[in-house]
């Protein structure tokens, strides 16, 4: 437990009563079941009575259970001392693990050691990559190869690529692809999705962002790309100092928090030329290339809407911002007000990007490709930790994105994606006892104003079970803090 999260109703051996189990993977339900839990594993489920003698027995008559949500684009860990912020607020959403999408090296060797920041009810960190590969590490093709084999050395799970050349980003794949360690982030300004999965990107981030996936989906797509960014950028020397990676981030928070309020008339220009060219045609082919060469996505559509339309009410007046510390209203606040300084020109622009996004994301879906389900909480301005999520199911709802598949991508697409299908993403014996207990059927068809993937009634991770009562005591203990 931290200061925020009470105590669970029932910890290490723990029976479900007559609660309804449900497998997304098959689109199924099963009535009048029992889960039993054990030292963090599930042992037994069963239509009949479990023996559980010792067992603290719950009714969940009533109650859905499903796998515990995941977060496949989180930075929680930006700030250790302060993790338990964010831990919280997604233990009272549901999700039971994220991939943390920014690892420094301190980070990756307290992983080594075992001295990660956590505590009860905390989410698993499901996968941690090395830092950011930029223009400051890995400002040319040698660099970038050095720079992967350092990260797989320290232990990364893969490599996340930011804002590179195309000449580095050919050589980090190529070096990536050697060592046998996979990579996911950013599209390049001057790297077609096309070739990117040619080479074996794992998985694309942020539907590309900007109008690097947006060309290919249009009638003018050589206009698109060369309007948006006529020239890449050119080999630098490689910079190394003490703290460097560290420093990097924190130069470029100001972007991180917000990249659009600094985007330029060619951006705008290339937003504006792709949502008039824009063509379904063109976008299936894309999507079918993919699906082909199995390049996960993940959409984090809640992240292009919150930078699209920073200033909007339901963002800059979200009500659970009081969940959140003064600081980061405050940056959020401070980067939107550099959003209000962009000329109307602009604004229009990046809704035309919005719709053309949420456009491609819906197609991508509807063919097929691969998904998995992510915010960029922690970091991403009017992103609230777990609660983000629901925001992202609703959003890829409004995309056309079907129900069940929205679904699987927070539950056992990320098992797949993870190679852990085997242990994470199904209600059965052997499988780690992670579940969120919805009151709501999480298979019936929904809309973004009925979403039942939002009704949680409890939430159990690694065997430790905390009731809505607990759950609404987080929050308010949150709240009382800030």
């Amino acid at each position: 437990m931290t200061r925020f999260v009470p105590a669970p109703a029932a910890l290490g051996h723990v029976l479900l009563q007559n609660v309804t189990v449900v497998d997304p993977r098959a689109g199924k339900a099963q009535a009048g079941q029992d889960v039993l839990v054990k030292d963090g594993k599930i042992v037994k489920v069963s239509s009949h009575p479990a023996d559980a003698e010792g067992a603290t027995k719950v009714d969940a008559t009533g109650l859905f259970a499903l796998p515990g949500y995941n977060d496949m684009h989180c930075h929680a860990l930006n700030m250790p001392d302060q993790v338990a912020i964010p831990n919280a607020l997604m233990l009272t959403a549901g999700v039971t693990g994220y991939r943390y999408m920014s690892g420094l090296n301190k980070i990756l060797d307290q992983r080594k050691e075992g001295t990660l920041p956590t505590s009860l009810g905390a989410p698993e960190v499901l996968a941690i990559s090395g830092p950011l590969l930029t223009p400051i590490s890995a400002g040319n093709p040698d660099a970038a190869r050095k720079a992967v084999r350092a990260q797989a050395k320290r232990g990364a799970d893969f490599i996340k690529v930011g804002m590179v050349s195309a000449s580095v980003f050919r050589a980090l794949m190529d070096e990536a692809n050697k060592i046998g360690i996979p990579v996911a982030g950013h599209l390049p300004e001057h790297v077609d999705p096309r070739e990117a999965a040619d080479l074996g990107m794992k998985c694309i981030k942020h539907i590309g962002p900007g109008a690097v996936m947006l060309a290919p989906a249009s009638t003018e797509e050589e206009k698109v790309r060369n309007t948006n960014s006529p020239k890449d950028i050119r080999d630098l020397p490689t910079f190394n100092f003490p703290f460097r990676d560290e420093i990097a981030v924190r130069l470029m928070d100001p972007i991180i928090t917000n990249p659009r309020t600094i985007t330029s008339e060619n951006g705008a220009k290339a937003m504006i030329l792709a949502y008039q060219s824009f063509n379904d045609e063109r976008a299936q082919q894309l999507a079918a290339y993919l699906k082909q060469r199995g390049t996960w996505q993940c959409a984090t559509l809640i992240r292009l809407h919150t930078q699209n339309f920073a200033t909007d009410p339901v963002h800059a007046r979200d009500p659970r911002r009081t969940y959140l510390p003064e600081w980061r209203l405050k940056k959020w606040d401070k980067s939107g007000k550099k959003f209000d300084n962009l000329g109307p020109k602009i604004k229009d622009a990046l809704a035309m990007n919005w719709e053309c996004q949420k456009r491609l994301a819906g197609i991508i879906a509807a063919e097929g490709v691969p998904m998995i389900a992510g915010t960029d909480a922690v970091g991403a301005t009017g992103i609230i930790a777990g609660l983000g999520l629901f925001d992202e199911f609703k959003l890829l709802r409004s995309a056309g994105v079907k129900s069940l598949e929205i679904l699987r991508q927070a539950t056992c697409y990320p098992a797949d994606f993870l190679d852990r299908a085997d242990s994470m993403g199904k209600i059965a014996e052997g499988y780690g006892a992670n579940m969120v207990l919805l009151g709501s059927d999480p298979l019936a068809d929904w809309t973004e104003e009925d979403c039942p993937l939002q009704d949680v009634q409890a939430v159990m991770r690694a065997g430790a079970y905390w009731d809505r009562p607990r759950l609404d005591q987080t929050l308010r203990n949150l709240q009382a803090n800030f």
